[in-house]
């Protein structure tokens, strides 16, 4: 089918994309300078060689017919009633593990945190203000430049107002608490979609844990901000799409539409996924309709255009409520646009990083007609500039900045360790000595998230391997996302720590990789029953 083979060609597009990022990253590695290196004591090359051997002797294990392990057949598959209560049981199982997990992050993040500076000190000082002070926003130039903010601002506050109802600390911890919620929440969303579509339990086991060593236990935990707000959105998105029928299909589309709205308050790229799934959706209605398809109906697809249309008016009546209530007076004039971003990601000084004089540039002009003008200029004189070798090089930089860190861009902040809390008992020493920069065991845990993330990485190419059943949507829309928030943060401005909110993503991806990978060492006469999962 038509859609299928575009379905395949989005997967493709995606894996070359990957290819092509590890190849930088295994053959110059920090070979030379490039904005916030992270410099890990075992190089690229080392990791992806240990992987490939790994898989390697998985590979003549399996093509020798040697069994490693001895497969459990206790519940007959063809029984839907055992399949069904196994299901439940599994589901169940994740969200304890969740719950669990919840508790470490809890206990971890509260040893660990502190209070930082940059934007993150900004919001939550306002947030504050707004709280306990029932100070309004107003016409503060900061908001102005950049008005996505106000909307978390206006989370922060909700979140410490009904804290301080409890009666319960609302100082700063109660932020960091939330945010741990929403990264539980994603890795729970995560590996349920990683177990429907591999149909294989511990291989979506496994991805959780790769995700507690990035997202779920990462230092992040620990710093109130849009990166973690806005983890559970893409996720959920890629969750509600796959578990879409053709009765909920109208229901399913105003979720995707409204959470994914509402996450683009906290974090604008949270669109690129939303933006992927309408465009695969479309093609779908496009290829069924030429087709003629007995399904397809357009009166439903009305419907489904109504609802969409209700929730996404819901979602900005929301953002509207909450700019209200934060008494937000923001001078549009002042607004930056996508033109800044782009002017500020082609500044061959900074690595496409941020710099305070391309703020300063972009702020001196009058209007937002004006600003596009000058900075549409800036772009075309930094490109002629540069020239096609320079530019070869400064994208090879970005690369490097956006991709070579397992951290995500830890303490690559300003005023990034602002204030530390005064904790001197054996396990926060002994967090932050992991955690901290200044700690002697923190290049392990650089290790540690370098290799899981190389490991991520290098599982995604198995994708290119055409599985036994016909591409599906939810791959192709992982994988449109994924080539979407890469080319987000290769055009504009660079930073490791925008993949942090896709971290779900990349895993579910490798996941998916993983398992075609598994799929083709099969022996040619070996058949394996597998769970059918509705």
């Amino acid at each position: 089918m038509k859609e299928s083979k575009g379905y395949r060609l989005i997967e493709l597009a995606g894996v070359i994309a990957i290819v092509v990022i590890l190849l930088v990253l295994i053959m110059i590695d920090n070979r030379f300078y490039y904005v916030y290196q992270s410099f890990c004591r075992i190089p690229n090359g080392v990791f992806a060689g240990i992987i490939i051997l790994c898989m390697c002797g998985y590979f003549w294990v399996k093509k020798k017919g040697i069994r490693i392990w001895k497969k459990n057949h206790s519940i007959n598959a063809d029984n839907s009633v055992n399949l069904k209560l196994k299901l439940k049981l599994e589901r169940q199982n994740l969200a304890l593990m969740s719950v669990a997990l919840l508790a470490i992050q809890l206990i971890t993040a509260w040893q660990i945190y502190f209070k930082t500076g940059w934007d993150c000190g900004k919001l939550v000082q306002m947030a504050q203000e707004v709280a306990f002070s029932y100070r309004d926003i107003g016409n503060d130039l900061y908001f102005s430049m950049y008005p996505n903010n106000v909307f978390l601002v206006a989370v922060f506050a909700a979140v410490l107002r009904f804290t301080k109802f409890l009666g319960l600390n609302a100082d700063y911890f109660p932020l960091v608490a939330i945010g741990c919620v929403l990264i539980d929440l994603a890795g729970f969303f995560m590996a349920d979609c990683i177990r429907k579509l591999t149909k294989k339990n511990w291989i979506a086991l496994a991805a959780w844990i790769v995700y507690i060593i990035l997202a779920g236990l990462s230092p992040w935990i620990s710093i109130p901000y849009s990166d973690t707000y806005s983890i559970l959105f893409p996720v959920m998105c890629i969750w509600l799409y796959q578990n879409r029928t053709e009765k909920n299909r109208s229901l399913t589309w105003a979720f995707i539409v409204f959470f994914g709205w509402i996450g683009s308050y906290i974090k604008p790229t949270v669109l690129l996924t939303v933006i992927a799934l309408a465009l695969l959706e479309i093609w779908d209605f496009f290829c069924r309709f030429r087709q003629k398809e007995k399904d397809i109906s357009l009166k439903k697809a009305a419907v489904t255009w109504a609802a969409m249309a209700v929730s996404l008016l819901l979602a900005i009546g929301i953002n509207g409520i909450a700019r209200h209530k934060m008494g937000v007076m923001p001078d549009e004039t002042k607004k930056f646009t996508p033109a800044h971003y782009l002017m500020m990601g082609l500044n061959y000084e900074t690595g496409g990083t941020y710099d305070q004089w391309d703020v300063n540039f972009s702020a001196a002009a009058s209007s937002v007609s004006e600003r596009n003008r000058a900075a549409l200029a800036q772009v075309r004189y930094r490109i002629s500039q540069m020239g096609m070798k320079g530019l070869g090089a400064h994208y090879t930089r970005k690369l490097l900045t956006n991709f070579n860190d397992g951290t995500f861009a830890w303490g690559n902040e300003g005023e990034f360790y602002w204030n530390i809390q005064e904790k001197n008992n054996g396990l926060a020493k002994a967090l932050r000595n992991f955690y901290y920069e200044s700690g002697t065991a923190y290049p392990l845990f650089q290790i540690i998230a370098q290799a899981a993330w190389l490991l991520v990485l290098c599982m995604i190419p198995g994708i290119f391997i055409k599985g036994k059943k016909a591409a599906e949507q939810t791959t192709a829309a992982v994988m449109l996302s994924i080539l979407a928030i890469i080319c987000f943060v290769m055009l504009f401005e660079a930073r490791a720590r925008y993949l942090f909110l896709y971290s779900p993503l990349f895993i579910l991806a490798a996941s998916i990789g993983f398992e075609r990978f598994l799929e083709k060492a099969q022996p040619v006469n070996q058949t394996e029953k597998e769970m059918k999962t509705p």
